[in-house]
């Protein structure tokens, strides 16, 4: 099988020429392997087209942001990036009661004499506040210093936390945004965890349990997963083609640590055979949607080198990928090269569907992308089972 191909960014020559604004910019921009014609897209929309309505609404938010600070609450655009973030409903409301500071810290209990304590838990010197249990606090900052969160220049300790979240929604970008209000909240419930039940939290944990929630969320595209239950129900269940076909999973896993992207695929056939699989380690592209597309690129040259070039559905585990390949090439989307390799494929392949795959339906492939980010390898199985997988399969 072919050594896969990522292009980079000569990123010491991108350094010399632009500034550092400029060229962070320019480094996260993903590169195709066909070396199109470079194009300008719109950025105010996901697929890259401009309209008049996403026009006005950028010129609003950009009238209105300096009319007013968040501190008094009264900056409709910031309230709007609140809202609008890609994090399950309770996550938006604890960012909104903590930019409020209605949170119930000690502070606050002390002032409607419920609690005797004003002291944070963590410190034991500084009264426990929203802005200090949250940002200000030594143990917060060890957590934000150690998240995969690249926290924006010009943020100080004394900051408070709602300004904090301000500078992230202007500054930062999705997956970005999403992995800073998740850890935000598991901070929160860190602290609810050593007041209420004595336990000490690991900086470590509380940032990990932030990314999985994070990308986990994003993956089903703002839908939170259902619950387990008692496992009964054909939604959680993965099912095979029809007699004659083969289905294609895809997964990426990212792992913190190393910044490191882990892809799965696994082919199986309508008795659920797996009748190829393989893991895929490449570095992490810049935001999530880049990551999905090329775990699904990967998976096409994968399946066409090795002989499963007709009758093949492809589950897609995004379904932002999946709309976008739903359009006619070229796609205007910042991740559009990548969406348009994917369909540089398809002239090779007698058929192929796209669907979307649950993360509930895809633990085979998850198991098989964690495996190959930790294991940091490449491996391809024919006609037999990833030890790894087994249990799933």
């Amino acid at each position: 099988m072919n050594k896969k191909i990522l292009r980079c960014w000569n990123t010491s020559l991108v350094d010399q020429i632009f500034t550092p604004y400029e060229a962070a910019i320019i480094k996260k921009i993903p590169l195709s392997y066909r070396c199109p014609q470079d194009r300008i897209i719109w950025g105010g929309t996901q697929h890259g087209e401009f309209s008049v309505r996403t026009a006005y609404r950028l010129l609003y938010q950009l009238s209105s942001g300096g009319e007013e600070s968040t501190s008094t609450g009264g900056n409709k655009a910031f309230w709007l990036g609140v809202w609008k973030a890609r994090v399950p409903p309770k996550i938006r409301n604890f960012i909104w009661r903590a930019c409020r500071k209605i949170l119930p810290t000690h502070s606050k209990l002390f002032e409607k004499q419920i609690s005797s304590s004003l002291s944070c838990q963590w410190c034991e010197e500084e009264v426990e506040t929203c802005d200090h249990v949250l940002w200000q606090c030594e143990f917060a900052q060890r957590v934000w210093a150690a998240g995969v969160v690249q926290m924006p220049v010009g943020l100080e300790l004394r900051m408070s936390f709602i300004d904090v979240v301000e500078v992230c929604l202007r500054e930062l970008t999705s997956p970005d945004v999403e992995l800073f209000f998740s850890t935000a909240w598991f901070l929160w419930c860190a602290r609810n965890e050593l007041v209420w039940e004595g336990k000490n939290s690991l900086v470590t944990d509380i940032c990990c349990r932030a990314s999985v929630l994070a990308f986990e969320f994003l993956e089903v595209d703002g839908v939170e997963s259902p619950s387990h239950g008692d496992g009964v129900g054909n939604s959680l269940l993965w099912t095979p083609p029809p007699p004659g076909c083969y289905k294609m999973s895809v997964a990426c896993h990212l792992l913190p640590s190393s910044a490191k992207v882990g892809i799965g695929v696994i082919i199986r056939d309508c008795t659920g055979w797996v009748a190829a699989a393989a893991g895929f380690v490449l570095g992490s592209p810049s935001d999530h949607l880049s990551r999905f597309a090329y775990a699904v690129f990967y998976a096409m040259q994968f399946a066409y080198e090795t002989g499963f070039r007709c009758n093949i559905e492809v589950e897609v585990p995004s379904r932002e990928v999946l709309n976008l390949l739903k359009f006619d090439s070229p796609c205007l989307a910042p991740c559009g090269d990548l969406i348009d390799d994917i369909g540089a494929w398809l002239p090779f392949y007698t058929k192929v569907v796209f669907s979307f795959i649950s993360i509930d339906c895809n633990k085979a492939a998850q198991a098989l992308a964690t495996e190959a980010a930790s294991s940091n390898l490449d491996c391809v199985w024919l006609e037999e089972c990833p030890p790894c997988i087994q249990s799933f399969v």
